[in-house]
């Protein structure tokens, strides 16, 4: 059966771009390249919330999301990561023809790969991301109040999938701001679109769309976009294992579509710890070798024997290998 990829990573922002570096550089340093065949695909635009971003990483160090983005980008295409925008992977499943070789499904395409990982984020509608009338709610209820007024946007929309979020944030802006029309709109999770349960005569007749990253904090709705084989998930967030692995051997998550705090920095963590789970898998022999192409993971001769009772200390994985915990 022909397989197209060694790794296919369902979402372009910080985790996935940074997931297939890793994949295909080792540490960041390493000149070399695996040459794995490595693909992302986002359902929106490459980068994801990055572009709405400013990381903060203490008071003298900070940086713009489009920065990481781009230079992500840039390195990603100087050691042959294939990368594709708008493409909507909706189905992950086993191959009928051979158990190794997993099979993804978008609209009109399929495409296959011995392993994928899921950095889909947590936002559910990715689509929106370029809509001029959605204000991404990244920030202080203070600073999100100040960009709707400096827009001059008079009647709202707050949207998310958790309603007391949303109630709280209407609080604020009714007490703060000088609009005219709030309205709540909690996204049902059986909803699909650009914006679920938004119609387009609703849409017409408000100036902006708050989305309350807030909201999808507390639940997750990006997972369901996408149907996957053998895959849990616990308020809409993908349970794995400390390396990533969800109860698919085949399938690993990275990003805050699995982690409980969100944010850049927790990405890229995740995004190491998966990626090398995931190269250790296909390139178990660089483990122990002497340049340290995985210098993170220890040199061991046998890493499962060594690791997993471990693990089975520690709660995350019972005796029978199923998980456990996150």
């Amino acid at each position: 059966m022909k397989i197209d990829y060694d790794v296919a990573i369902v979402g372009g922002g910080p985790a996935g771009l940074y997931s297939s570096i890793v994949l295909q550089r080792g540490i960041p340093t390493q000149s070399t390249s695996e040459n794995m065949k490595i693909g992302v695909f986002d359902a929106g635009p490459i980068g994801g919330l990055a572009n709405h971003a400013f990381i903060q990483i203490s008071k003298k160090w900070a940086f713009s999301g489009t920065n990481v983005r781009k230079s992500f980008v840039e390195e990603a295409n100087e050691i042959n990561i294939h990368l594709e925008e708008n493409i909507h992977i909706e189905k992950v499943e086993t191959s009928s023809e051979d158990r190794n070789i997993l099979v993804l499904h978008s609209k009109n395409r399929k495409f296959t790969a011995k392993y994928v990982i899921l950095a889909i984020g947590i936002v559910n509608n990715p689509f929106v991301l370029r809509d001029l009338k959605v204000i991404i709610g990244l920030h202080t209820p203070q600073h999100m109040l100040e960009e709707i007024e400096m827009k001059n946007m008079k009647n709202i929309i707050l949207y998310g999938p958790y309603k007391q979020s949303l109630i709280q944030l209407k609080n604020y802006f009714e007490e703060n701001g000088h609009l005219n029309h709030i309205s709540i709109n909690k996204v049902n999770r059986e909803q699909s679109g650009n914006l679920p349960g938004i119609g387009e005569e609703e849409y017409n007749q408000f100036d902006g769309i708050v989305l309350d990253y807030n909201s999808y904090k507390v639940i997750n709705g990006a997972t369901q976009f996408i149907e996957l084989e053998g895959v849990h998930y616990e308020k809409g967030f993908i349970l794995t294992d400390e390396f990533g692995k969800t109860h698919n051997d085949r399938i690993y998550a990275a990003g805050t579509v699995s982690e409980l705090t969100t944010g850049i920095l927790i990405s890229l963590s995740s995004a190491i710890i998966t990626s090398l789970s995931v190269g250790r898998k296909l390139r178990k022999e660089l483990i122990s070798e002497p340049s340290g192409r995985f210098p993170w993971f220890p040199r061991e001769d046998d890493w499962e024997e060594s690791w997993l009772p471990y693990l089975e200390r520690l709660g995350v994985k019972s005796n029978d290998g199923s998980i456990k915990r996150k």
